[in-house]
């Protein structure tokens, strides 16, 4: 298993990769105290963030949307704007304790948010990526994005006193 934040025995702030890894797994999560004393558990999961964002654009819109589980609590997020209006249509909503979240770990699969009426699904597959995000009985975004057409982002930066997201 490749650990992101020790490659080469170094612990790097900002690792460049050219591949998505198969598996994102809580289980080769290792998380220490600011004491470096290691943390388990349920103080483990509840510190184990991960996401799923998705960014589309074109001459006329600019859309994000994003599936977060950060353990306490669960975040879905859709961003619209319009250029040749100069509208932005914004909804974000949080779900305590992540119970209708499920980002997927691995290359292929699914996550989906929902909170009340809103609900957004990330559908991936080796060959695209299904997005759809529903307010109420309006389909906001349907869309299919062909996997050649993005490459994976991996992001770790420091965070706190001895964190890394």
């Amino acid at each position: 298993m490749y650990y992101i934040l020790y490659a080469k025995g170094i612990r790097d702030k900002y690792l460049n990769h050219i591949y998505c890894y198969a598996t994102n797994n809580i289980d080769d999560f290792n998380y220490m105290s600011p004491f470096k004393r290691q943390i388990t558990g349920l103080k483990k999961n509840l510190r184990f963030k991960s996401f799923q964002f998705i960014s589309l654009n074109n001459s006329r819109y600019m859309v994000g949307a994003a599936i977060a589980d950060l353990g306490w609590v669960g975040h879905g997020f859709f961003y619209c704007y319009d250029y040749q209006h100069n509208i932005v249509k914004e909804l974000s909503f949080l779900q305590p304790f992540s119970s209708t979240t499920q980002v997927c770990k691995h290359h292929i699969g699914s996550s989906f948010f929902k909170k009340a009426s809103f609900s957004m699904e990330i559908k991936k597959s080796a060959q695209q990526r299904q997005v759809r995000v529903r307010h109420g009985r309006q389909l906001l975004l349907n869309a299919s994005i062909a996997q050649t057409d993005s490459e994976p982002l991996v992001l770790c930066s420091p965070t706190g006193v001895g964190g890394w997201t």
